[in-house]
């Protein structure tokens, strides 16, 4: 209603201007104030200006969404090239994290729900014996669920934030060979285990929006019946960097 008030008078203002002409509008509005005409409508438009609230802004990350990518470090990504009793072979993938991507709510100042989805192993090898051709891939991605807290409940604008995860679900790994002996044969299997995270980390604020941290923890999954790129357990240890950014604008 007061906007609508407002936006009247503005309306009224530019007719007049249309009506009169500039200077003769001029001259009105330099009127002293307390002419009974031009008063009036000075202190109505100056009341309408000053009933807008300014909109504040939180630094809490209470009602924040956040969203993280990470890199592990301890991925041990390696590329082998040999002669073996199958002809010439060549391997090439990593074991360990590799990389993810996390998205949390910020229920409270100090507590987020969030999933995550990421890569902790991937292999691509093959081998050439004669006329006969083997190609295999496999890759393993868990899409897990779960908390993060900050034990320390340090307030929404402190630049450091230490906190702690727990993240469980399932894991999906799938492979698929192919063979050329005479006629292209191709076999793909794919299983699913569960799995769990838990660990630590730290996250750097840089103002409002952006934010870098560091991780440790560790990743531990149950065995595939079969071999999934090199192995069936995929368990590891990670430690990993992140960065991220905060949307929304809080709530206190």
């Amino acid at each position: 209603m007061k906007t609508s008030r407002l936006i009247l008078i503005s309306v009224i203002l530019f007719m007049a201007e249309i009506l009169f002409g500039q200077e003769n509008m001029n001259s009105f509005m330099n009127v002293p104030f307390d002419h009974p005409v031009t008063g009036i409508y000075q202190m109505a438009a100056g009341a309408e200006l000053n009933d807008i609230p300014a909109q504040p802004v939180s630094n809490s990350w209470r009602g924040r969404h956040q969203i993280q990518l990470s890199i592990g470090l301890l991925s041990g990504y390696g590329v082998e090239t040999g002669i073996g009793t199958g002809g010439l072979e060549n391997s090439a993938g990593g074991r360990g994290l590799l990389g993810s991507m996390a998205y949390y709510y910020w229920f409270r100042e100090d507590f987020a729900v969030g999933a995550s989805i990421g890569i902790i192993g991937s292999e691509v090898s093959s081998s050439v014996n004669g006329s006969r051709i083997f190609l295999e891939t496999g890759s393993v991605v868990p899409m897990l669920f779960g908390i993060r807290y900050n034990p320390l409940k340090m307030a929404g604008n402190e630049s450091v934030r230490f906190y702690v995860f727990a993240f469980a679900g399932p894991c999906a790994g799938s492979t698929t060979r192919s063979f050329s002996d005479g006629g292209p044969e191709v076999e793909t299997y794919s299983e699913t285990v569960p799995a769990a995270r838990l660990g630590v980390g730290v996250d750097l604020v840089l103002g409002r929006i952006f934010m870098a941290g560091l991780s440790a923890g560790y990743y531990l999954a149950a065995d595939f019946d079969r071999p999934i790129g090199a192995q069936k357990n995929h368990s590891s240890p990670e430690f990993a960097l992140s960065i991220g950014i905060l949307l929304g604008s809080g709530e206190k």
